[in-house]
């Protein structure tokens, strides 16, 4: 887990990126490379001085699921941000994909505004 990988830019102004700070943190206490596992975004990578090596879960979770042979699959974005990781998992899948419109009300709160997709009836 990284955290505040999700603070890696400014969406308004006076505040900190706050992703690079915990990265200089995590080489000032001595790391000298760092193996993530499915990062928020694939630019925290450039926040690291050292190496970083990005793996992902995909194939992996893909396979998980496809074992259960789940009927009825969607495969929900909880962003417009998201889409393309959960295209590629409804396509591993064979399940249909759907998309949460949502939009930031404030620094605390989120409001999805629509919902792209079928989801009624569906696993």
């Amino acid at each position: 887990y990284f955290g505040y990988a999700r603070q890696d830019r400014k969406d308004e102004g006076r505040v900190p990126i706050t992703a690079k700070l915990v990265a200089n943190l995590i080489t000032t206490a001595g790391a000298d490379r760092v193996l993530a596992i499915d990062l928020h975004a694939h630019q925290l990578q450039g926040f690291f001085d050292i190496p970083v090596d990005h793996l992902t879960g995909e194939l992996v979770l893909s396979r998980y699921f496809r074992d259960k042979k789940i009927e009825r699959l969607t495969v929900v974005s909880p962003d417009v941000g998201n889409i393309k990781t959960a295209a590629r998992y409804a396509s591993h899948l064979g399940g249909d994909l759907a998309i949460i419109h949502k939009r930031r009300v404030s620094g605390s709160q989120v409001q999805a505004d629509e919902l792209i997709g079928r989801v009624e009836g569906r696993n």
